[in-house]
């Protein structure tokens, strides 16, 4: 299909068919891995167009490469966005992002509930930089008003948080973001393009840590960035110099699995849901924590910003020595950090996303000690909801 046609498509057709085109060398059904680094320049069957800028033609991977622009373009279609670029990790993504956008003196305003890996490139690193983040209450976008200051860049938000499962209000921190004349950036790793699309819902930017359901396998590290076409160059220029450049085999992994995205996420949604409404109803769990739930405090927020709950979910247990018995018992869920694949995996906050914090940090934030959060795979929900039960049995 021409570009064109793709773009009017539905999402599972988007995942497969979007930014990919059969080689017109071989007839490969799907984009080739072009490992190469460098490129026959200047190449008089594709000559440099006139006022083009890095990423425009090939010269070397760093700048742009054959495999790495396929996914971009598939990314930014699934996100309703102009353009997208490609990185080495979501953190090269987010550090690239914020540096694009801010410099010496610039001031960030960001949900305090956020990946550990961004609460801490906002709270140690970018002050050395001369760069000050204030952190807010994630679900109070008055709070995000207030905090805007003089020489305030953007905002910055995750649809849903981590352990928590915020729901965040897009459209109301949009409001706040455009009556102070800078951008909405939405981290919507945890929604996916499946079930949310922030660009819809007013925000100027979003980004994805590939790694995660992008990918769905456990087997790459990427991160993706879709927005406007202006901004993308500039975000191009420093990620060519800063160069967290994404690898073209890490592209062509990433195309892979979000071909399938569509399908993994719904899957993942209904276990997922099945899973929290049995943990709600079990005897030993203090609380079950997934935005579907009728019993969330988001959870009429969740049904106007998401088409699903995603694939991850939290439950309270009665303290820590609990949290740990009940590790010790499962045995399909894999215990291990990061999320979004489709092996089913369990971790205690204290121990992983949310270590370094102190225990009044923690419970600022609403993680209890008892925490334990699960990234649901795409097992058989059957096989899931008796590990569950097999891991309480030793609480």
């Amino acid at each position: 299909m021409k570009p064109e046609q793709v773009a009017k498509k539905g999402l599972s057709t988007r995942c497969v068919h979007a930014g990919e085109h059969p080689d017109p060398a071989t007839g490969a059904v799907g984009t080739p891995i072009f490992q190469n680094t460098t490129y026959l320049f200047p190449d008089p069957d594709h000559p440099v167009p006139k006022g083009a800028r890095h990423g425009d033609y090939y010269i070397y991977t760093r700048f742009n490469n054959p495999t790495i622009e396929a996914l971009e373009a598939k990314v930014a279609s699934l996100e309703g966005a102009e353009a997208a670029v490609a990185f080495a990790s979501g953190m090269a993504a987010i550090s690239t992002l914020a540096l694009t956008l801010c410099r010496e003196g610039g001031h960030i305003v960001s949900a305090k509930d956020i990946y550990g890996g961004t609460y801490a490139l906002m709270n140690d690193y970018f002050p050395k930089l001369g760069i000050r983040t204030a952190m807010v209450d994630t679900r109070d976008p008055e709070a995000f008003r207030r905090a805007v200051a003089k020489g305030t860049r953007f905002l910055f938000a995750e649809s849903i948080t981590n352990p928590t499962l915020k729901v965040t209000d897009i459209p109301a921190l949009a409001e706040v973001a455009h009556d102070a004349g800078v951008p909405l950036v939405i981290d919507a790793t945890f929604a996916t393009p499946v079930n949310q699309n922030p660009l819809a819902l007013g925000a100027d930017i979003v980004m994805h840590s590939g790694t995660k359901y992008l990918g769905g396998h456990s087997d790459v590290t990427a991160g993706v960035v879709a927005g406007g076409r202006a901004f993308c160059y500039d975000l191009r220029d420093r990620m060519i110099n800063y160069g967290g450049c994404m690898d073209p085999s890490a592209a062509w992994l990433l195309m892979r699995g979000v071909k399938t995205l569509d399908v993994r996420v719904q899957r993942q949604n209904a276990s997922a849901l099945r899973l929290a409404r049995f943990l709600e109803g079990h005897p030993k769990v203090v609380r079950s924590i997934y935005p579907m739930l009728e019993s969330h405090p988001d959870h009429a927020l969740a049904n106007r910003m998401l088409r699903g709950g995603g694939g991850m979910l939290s439950f309270v247990l009665k303290d820590l020595e609990a949290c740990r018995r009940f590790l010790g018992g499962v045995e399909v869920a894999t215990v291990a950090a990061s999320l979004g694949g489709v092996d089913s995996l369990v971790t205690l906050p204290l121990d992983s996303t949310h270590k370094g914090l102190s225990a009044a940090a923690r419970a600022d934030l609403g993680i209890a000690d008892g925490s334990v959060r699960m990234s649901v795979g795409i097992e058989s929900v059957e096989d899931l909801e008796a590990d569950l039960a097999r891991g309480l049995d030793q609480v």
